[in-house]
């Protein structure tokens, strides 16, 4: 496929875990995606999943030649493949359609954001007042009766904490087993605990207030040795200034096979 004359040839994308192959809508190049299926399989060791598997028809293939294709494959036909990390995998025209309900889902994770590091605005003092008088914005409920602006920043909650990775400082914001706050590369490392524990206790329980350093003791009565290492790495200030959450970044390759075929035939 080419998307323009002059432009290189694409055969194929290839993804985290997911394929898409480029063919000519005719029974020739359809044998040769089976064979390479079958190589495939046979080298990795791995089958294709078919129930994941799609094909998507330019509108100038007859219906013959696509049930002809959809057979010899054994994929289902589709008018357009679905979303992709969060996106579109055909935009066509409209993009502000398509693209309105990721501005608003950024929109909303930056006010949310804006709220945990600035709560002090006039903004964060008010809705504080009103719905998470005792808590942190992180552990507020919807609460009762709430206006459309805090449904939209409630909804958009969820989106920040799987990117939310705490730094200690007094560790009174930090829940040992809820909250991500070990050093890794995982913006979701939670330690795991080796006895029956306390699902409430916070990381400040496991600080000695007098000494301001970890309490030794205390971090071995419930959590590995492995773990206990991990937490002994974390420095700890002894001004004790309070716990800030950060976004974690990471940027990642992996290698792995398919779970399904995508086919797109012009």
């Amino acid at each position: 496929m080419r998307v323009c004359r002059g432009a290189p040839r694409i055969s194929h994308l290839f993804f985290a875990d997911d394929s898409i192959l480029f063919a000519r809508a005719n029974m020739r190049e359809c044998s040769v995606i089976a064979d390479i299926i079958s190589k495939y399989e046979r080298a990795s060791g791995q089958k294709i999943n078919y129930s994941k598997s799609e094909i998507v028809f330019s509108k100038k293939v007859g219906v013959d030649a696509r049930r002809e294709i959809k057979n010899a494959l054994d994929v289902k036909e589709v008018e357009k493949h679905k979303k992709y990390l969060g996106i579109p995998t055909i935009i066509g025209r409209s993009k502000k359609a398509i693209f309105y309900g990721l501005k608003e889902r950024i929109w909303k994770k930056a006010r949310v954001w804006r709220l945990l590091t600035k709560p002090n605005t006039i903004a964060a003092c008010v809705l504080k007042a009103r719905y998470f008088k005792n808590s942190s914005i992180l552990d507020a409920r919807i609460g009762h009766d709430p206006s459309y602006t805090w449904r939209s920043l409630w909804s958009a909650k969820s989106l920040l904490l799987e990117g939310l990775k705490w730094r200690v400082g007094n560790g009174h914001d930090i829940n040992v087993w809820e909250d991500a706050w070990l050093p890794g590369d995982n913006a979701a490392r939670i330690p795991t605990p080796i006895s029956e524990v306390d699902p409430s206790l916070r990381v400040a329980e496991l600080i000695d207030s007098n000494t301001k350093a970890w309490n030794l003791p205390k971090l071995r009565s419930i959590l590995s040795e492995d773990d206990v290492q991990i937490v002994l790495q974390l420095p700890i200030s002894k001004r004790l200034p309070n716990d800030f959450g950060g976004l974690h970044i990471m940027v990642f390759l992996r290698s792995s096979p398919p779970t399904g075929l995508e086919c797109a035939g012009g």
